[in-house]
C-alpha cells in the first residue's frame, strides 16, 4: 500500500510525505486530539526511513505548521518506542521533531510501548 500511495502522490518519498502532513493537519483540525501518537509513521516504510525532514523543506514547512497547530490547542505529542522495535534507530517522533516541541514549548507526554 506504501508504494500505491507513493505514486499516487507523485512517486517520491517527499510527495508522499508532504500529502501525508496535509493530511494529518485537516485530521488535527476536525478533532483536536489531546495525544497526538505516531507523529511521523509516515518514515516506516520510506526507502531511507533514517533521512531528515529537514533535508526537505516543503516537508519540514508541514511539518512545523503541524506542531504549531497541535501547541495552539494545547495538544500533546506522544513519544513511542516502537520504531526502536522495529528497527529504526529513533522513537516516534524523531529527535528532531521532539527538538523543536521544546523549544517550541510544545508539552509532550512519554509512553515507550
Amino acid at each position: 500500500m506504501y508504494e500505491e500511495a507513493r505514486t499516487l502522490a507523485g512517486g517520491t518519498d517527499e510527495l508522499l510525505f508532504e500529502a501525508y502532513f496535509d493530511e494529518q493537519l485537516d485530521m488535527l483540525q476536525q478533532l483536536r486530539p489531546l495525544v497526538v501518537g505516531h507523529f511521523d509513521l509516515i518514515r516506516l516504510k520510506s526507502d531511507d526511513v533514517e533521512r531528515s525532514f529537514k533535508s526537505w523543506d516543503g516537508v519540514w514547512r508541514k511539518v512545523l505548521r503541524n506542531l504549531d497547530f497541535v501547541a495552539s490547542y494545547g495538544g500533546m505529542l506522544e513519544i513511542n518506542g516502537a520504531a526502536l522495535r522495529k528497527g529504526m534507530s529513533e522513537p516516534y517522533p524523531k529527535a528532531e521533531i521532539c527538538k523543536v516541541c521544546v523549544f517550541r514549548l510544545l508539552r509532550l507526554t512519554v509512553l515507550f510501548t
